[in-house]
C-alpha cells in the first residue's frame, strides 16, 4: 500500500531508524518526537494522537494532521481535513495530500511549529 502513495521514494534504507522531529514553540516546546521509520503520528486534540493536545485546544482539530516517516528515511506530513489548515513553510497545505518535509523545515499547526532537525 505505502508504494501505492510514495512510488517514487526509493528503496535504500537509511542508517537511521527513526527520525525525530522537535517542537519549537507551543506547548510542547524543545520537546522531541521520535518516529520510527514506517509508521506514522497522528497530531490532534485527545489521546487517541500519537501527539495528543488537550481537548479544549483552540486551532488543533481532533485529527488535525499525520507525519509519516518512510522507510527510506524520508519524513512526509498530511493535513487531514482540519479546520484551521496545516501549514509547511508558511503555506497552507492541500488537505488530504502527502508533502515532503526536509531537515529545517517548519510545519505549523495552530500556534505550535515542528522542525526536523537532523
Amino acid at each position: 500500500m505505502r508504494n501505492a502513495f510514495f512510488p517514487e521514494v526509493p528503496r535504500e534504507m537509511p542508517t537511521a531508524r527513526v527520525i525525530t522531529i522537535t517542537c519549537v514553540s507551543g506547548l510542547y516546546a524543545e520537546k522531541r518526537i521520535p518516529i520510527m521509520l514506517g509508521t506514522y503520528v497522528s497530531l490532534g486534540r485527545g489521546g487517541s494522537n500519537g501527539i495528543a493536545y488537550p481537548t479544549e485546544t483552540t486551532g488543533i482539530s481532533r485529527r488535525h494532521c499525520v507525519f509519516y516517516a518512510h522507510g527510506s528515511g524520508r519524513l512526509f506530513v498530511q493535513d487531514q481535513e482540519s479546520t484551521n489548515g496545516t501549514y509547511l513553510d508558511n503555506g497552507r497545505m492541500e488537505p488530504m495530500k502527502w508533502y515532503e518535509i526536509k531537515p529545517g523545515h517548519a510545519v505549523r499547526v495552530g500556534r505550535e511549529v515542528f522542525v526536523w532537525k537532523t
